[in-house]
């Protein structure tokens, strides 16, 4: 009997997966955050962006596209063939109140930030108690995204900025 079920399972997927588009049919597309989501105004951050500098370090940053009040996001820089850093990241909707919870090499519980500002293409999260950085700016500029980091560190202002563009399959 299990075998008989097992079949039927696989069965069934197979006619799941041979439902897709037909010659002439319009393709499946990703679906579009829903209006009423917390999170809509933020769909200019979906997708893959790539840092622009070709001689440094590669970063690659991946966002889904808003759904159910969260954006889920990853991070990762690489350079001559070594990951040197990656980041589980989120963005979510919280009591009305739009937060951005950053999980560097995976750590938990991860960091806080509040949004700050924002406007049609750019947001400011900000979490003054943490130690670096205590700001993460994210703005659209055309079809590029630019991500910076800023705060102090040991006494001193300090920042990084990456300018990043789209990644195209």
């Amino acid at each position: 009997m299990r075998t008989n079920s097992r079949l039927r399972g696989a069965a069934l997927s197979l006619l799941i997966l041979s439902c897709g588009p037909r010659a002439g049919q319009a393709p499946v597309t990703t679906p579009q955050p829903l209006a009423t989501d917390p999170l809509g105004s933020l769909a200019w951050l979906a997708g893959t962006w790539v840092s622009d500098d070709p001689s440094g370090p590669r970063t690659v940053e991946h966002w889904m596209a808003p759904e159910g009040g969260t954006m889920i996001g990853v991070n990762r820089t690489t350079h001559a063939g070594q990951t040197l850093f990656f980041e589980y990241l989120r963005i979510e909707s919280d009591a009305g109140e739009t937060v951005y919870l950053a999980s560097p090499r995976g750590r938990d519980p991860p960091t806080r930030f509040r949004a700050v500002d924002a406007g049609e293409s750019w947001i400011t999260f900000e979490a003054p108690e943490h130690d670096y950085p205590q700001r993460i700016e994210y703005r659209r500029e055309g079809d590029g995204l630019r991500m910076r980091i800023s705060g102090v560190e040991h006494g001193a202002a300090k920042s990084s900025t990456w300018a990043m563009h789209r990644l195209r399959d």
